[in-house]
Formats: structure tokens, C-alpha cells, sequence
């Protein structure tokens, strides 16, 4: 179990640092590349943390199965080094929020001004998890999975009203009809 946990929760640490990238490529911001190497070494550094946990009890003081109405459930008790992962979480949080509301400010196109929005928004979902996390409102209860499904759901309901999948389509189309030359397009 501790196993499988250590490398399933491998993006818990990771995502903080990709979707900084992300958004900062999104908001047409460079990163420069020292604090792009300064943000992976932070997450390997937490990832260690994470999986040397059973040495030396940095990031949960126990980790135990504990049977509830039939079903196994992983019981933990956080430490600081759990703690300083979601410190990493929250500054990333805030570093993307800053990102986009200098890329809303800067940009004329609407389009590109409600894209940003709505990318600010699905990030303050991402509050509820930290402050249910804070709170203790999480034994029994995965905030991540359920922020995650969340977020998921609404960028569904964006891409379909948005018809987004459309726009690649046509994106494509506007390519082979200018490439000059005879080519094909094979789905594989």
C-alpha cells in the first residue's frame, strides 16, 4: 500500500511545479530557466521527503489501515514535512492567481480576457482542498480527488460550450488546406 501510494501521490508534488509552467506559458509569461530548475529540484526535494517518510517520519508521523464499516481507509498524522508540500501548493496557487490577473490586465482580445478568467476561477477551487486540509475536515474524505473532479467537470462544460474541439479541428483544416502540396491526415 505505502508503495503505491508513494509513487501515485509522484504528481502530488509535481503538479505544483508543472501547472506554474503551465499557466505561465498560458499567461504568455517567461520563466526564466534558474527558477524553472529551482521548481523541479523543490519538488524532488519533496517527493524524497515523501517517500523516505517510513526512515524518518518527516512527512506523517504513522501511517495505519484502519477498518470503517467494512472498508479499509489509510489513516495518517501529518508532520511538517506534509505541511510544507501544502505551503508549496498555496504559493503555487498564488503565484498562478498573480500570473493571470497581470494577463487579464495586459491583454485587449476578450476572448483571451475570459479565458484567463475562467482559468482564475477553477484555481480558487483548488481552496476549498487546502482549507479542508487545514481544518481536519479530510479523514474521511479526499479533498484533492473531489477539487480535481470538480475542475475536470467544469473544463468539460467549457470546452463544450465553447466548442473548443471545434476550433482544433478547424485549426487543422486551415493547415492542409495551405500547405500547397498534396498530404494526408491519418488518425492512428
Amino acid at each position: 500500500m505505502i508503495f503505491a501510494r508513494n509513487f501515485g501521490n509522484l504528481g502530488v508534488v509535481f503538479i505544483p511545479t508543472f501547472g506554474l509552467l503551465f499557466i505561465s506559458q498560458f499567461a504568455k509569461k517567461s520563466i526564466p530557466g534558474r527558477i524553472r530548475y529551482l521548481l523541479v529540484a523543490g519538488s524532488s526535494f519533496l517527493w524524497i521527503i515523501y517517500i523516505t517518510n517510513p526512515i524518518h517520519h518527516l512527512a506523517f508521523n504513522w501511517v495505519d489501515l484502519i477498518k470503517i464499516n467494512g472498508f479499509s481507509v489509510a489513516s495518517t498524522s501529518k508532520n511538517w514535512g506534509y505541511y510544507l508540500i501544502l505551503a508549496y501548493y498555496g504559493f503555487f496557487l498564488l503565484s498562478s492567481m498573480m500570473l493571470l490577473i497581470g494577463a487579464i490586465k495586459k491583454t485587449e482580445s476578450q476572448s483571451l480576457k475570459k479565458s484567463y478568467q475562467f482559468i482564475l476561477l477553477l484555481m480558487q477551487v483548488s481552496w476549498i482542498a487546502v482549507i479542508m486540509i487545514l481544518t481536519g475536515f479530510d479523514k474521511y474524505i479526499d479533498p484533492a480527488a473531489v477539487v480535481i473532479l470538480v475542475i475536470a467537470a467544469m473544463i468539460g462544460v467549457s470546452e463544450v460550450k465553447n466548442d473548443l474541439f471545434e476550433l482544433e479541428i478547424n485549426r487543422w483544416k486551415q493547415t492542409f488546406w495551405n500547405i500547397g502540396e498534396v498530404a494526408f491526415l491519418i488518425n492512428g
